[in-house]
C-alpha cells in the first residue's frame, strides 16, 4: 500500500502560533510575577528597614528623653538644694542680726538702767544732803533755846550733846542728833527736814533700843523722845504726839516745842 506524506491541515500553523503566543504570555506573566515578587520583597525589606530605623530612632529619642528628664530632675534638685541653702543662710544671718540687735538693746537698757541708778543714787544723796542740812539748820537753830523750852515743861537739862552715838561692846545701838540729860531724865532728839510716819516709827523703835540699853547698864533714868522737822505736816504732827513724842517745829526765826496732850509724854 502506498503511503503519502501528511500535509498540514488548515489552521495548524495558526494553532501553533496561538500556542506559542500563549506560552509567551505565560512566560511574560511569570516574569511579571517574578518582578512583582521582587518589588514586593524589596518593599517589605524597605518597610522592615524603615520600621527598624523607626524603632531605633524611637529608642534613641526615648533614651534622650529619659536622659533629659533625669538631667531636669537633677537640675531641679540642685536648684531646690541651693534655694534651701540660701534660705538657711539668710535665716542664720537674720537670726544673728536679731541676736545682735537684742544684745545691743539689752546693753542700751543696762546702760540706761545704770545711768538711772546713778542719777537716782545721786538724787538720793543730794536729797539726803539737803535733808541733813535742813535738819542741822533746825538743830542748831533750836539748840540754844531748847534747854529753856524743856524747862517750861518741868525738865531741867544739865547737858546737851550733838551727834551722840550710843554703843555697846563696839556695836552701834543708836545715833542721835541731840542728847539731853540730867540725873533723872534723858531726851533723845532726832531732826528731819520733813518727818513722815516711817521717821516717827523709827524714833519710837530707837527709844525702845535705848531703854533696853539703859536697863543693861543699870540706868534707871526715864527716857523721852523728841522729833523735829523743818516742815511738819499736821497729820504727822498729830501722829508723833499720839506716839508720846515731843515735837520741834519752826516758828518764824525761832521754834516751838510741843508736848503730847496734857504734857504727858511717853517715858521709856
Amino acid at each position: 500500500m502506498e503511503t503519502t506524506a501528511t500535509t498540514d491541515y488548515p489552521g495548524r500553523q495558526a494553532f501553533e502560533d496561538l500556542k506559542m503566543s500563549i506560552q509567551a504570555d505565560r512566560e511574560a506573566d511569570m516574569e511579571a510575577m517574578n518582578a512583582l515578587r521582587e518589588i514586593i520583597a524589596r518593599e517589605k525589606q524597605e518597610i522592615r528597614e524603615i520600621q527598624r530605623e523607626n524603632a531605633q530612632e524611637f529608642e534613641k529619642r526615648q533614651k534622650e528623653t529619659e536622659r533629659e528628664i533625669k538631667e531636669s530632675q537633677r537640675e531641679t534638685e540642685r536648684l531646690i538644694k541651693e534655694n534651701q541653702q540660701e534660705a538657711a543662710r539668710r535665716l542664720e544671718e537674720h537670726t544673728r542680726w536679731l541676736e545682735e540687735k537684742q544684745r545691743e538693746k539689752v546693753w542700751q537698757f543696762e546702760e540706761k538702767q545704770k545711768e538711772f541708778d546713778r542719777q537716782l543714787k545721786e538724787g538720793r544723796r543730794k536729797q539726803g544732803f539737803f535733808e541733813n542740812r535742813f535738819g542741822e539748820i533746825l538743830e542748831y537753830m533750836a539748840s540754844p533755846g531748847l534747854l529753856e523750852k524743856f524747862k517750861s515743861y518741868g525738865f531741867t537739862i544739865a547737858e546737851l550733846s550733838h551727834d551722840k552715838e550710843i554703843r555697846s561692846e563696839g556695836q552701834l545701838i543708836a545715833q542721835l542728833d541731840m542728847f539731853l540729860e540730867n540725873g533723872d531724865s534723858v531726851v533723845a532728839v532726832e531732826m528731819k527736814s520733813k518727818p513722815d510716819a516711817a521717821d516717827i516709827n523709827e524714833q519710837v523703835e530707837r527709844m525702845e533700843k535705848l531703854r533696853k540699853y539703859a536697863d543693861r547698864k543699870g540706868d534707871k533714868r526715864k527716857y523721852y523722845g523728841a522729833i523735829g522737822g523743818v516742815v511738819f505736816l499736821d497729820n504727822m504732827r498729830d501722829y508723833a504726839l499720839k506716839c508720846g513724842l515731843y515735837i520741834i517745829v519752826p516758828s518764824g526765826v525761832s521754834f516751838n516745842l510741843l508736848a503730847p496732850e496734857g504734857n504727858k509724854p511717853r517715858a521709856w
